[in-house]
């Protein structure tokens, strides 16, 4: 596991909390990749739990 940092303000951060940028390329590079990887899942229905969370969540917005 990764501790925290604390910065010279005194603020406490994870270590991700900066990551390095992304060149723009890489950046459409593994957009790409991801929505072709997920574009089957899009279309599937979802299962009866997860249907039930949302419905939950639902009546908790109203």
């Amino acid at each position: 596991m990764s501790k925290a940092q604390t910065d010279c303000a005194g603020e406490t951060r994870s270590p991700a909390a900066d990551p390095p940028p992304l060149s723009p390329n890489l950046r459409r590079h593994l957009g790409r990749n991801l929505r072709a990887f997920y574009a089957d899942a899009i279309g599937e229905p979802l299962g009866e739990r997860i249907e039930a969370l949302l419905g939950r969540l639902d009546k908790t917005r109203r």
